[in-house]
């Protein structure tokens, strides 16, 4: 059993990935919401196998989070999925509401 009051006891993972169509770049939290990894990965099978490696480096995840399930993000879900991770659609917010004048990238 694990006493997650311990210093350094492992919880699960909350993954994110940002899609592009030549690279993902992963942001893996702790249960306590602290950064674990922040990487770019090719869009390739290689870096497929990459990122996956390092989700499971980094604990049990309890989500993947992921922008373009269907489009630029469709291999690495379905590689993803094939390995029992529980993949999730992250909906964009709409194009008007993602860059206002005088306001970056959140």
């Amino acid at each position: 059993m694990r006493n997650e009051s311990t210093p350094g006891a492992r919880g699960p993972v909350f993954c994110g990935v940002d899609t592009h169509a030549d690279s993902h770049w992963l942001c893996v939290l702790d249960w306590r919401g602290r950064r674990v990894l922040s990487r770019r990965f090719p869009a390739d099978a290689a870096g497929y196998e990459a990122l996956a490696g390092a989700i499971a480096a980094a604990g049990e995840p309890a989500c993947v989070a992921m922008e373009g399930t269907s489009s630029y993000g469709a291999g690495l879900t379905r590689h993803l999925a094939s390995l029992g991770m529980p993949v999730r659609e992250a909906l964009s917010p709409a194009r008007t509401q993602r860059r206002r004048p005088g306001q970056g990238k959140c």
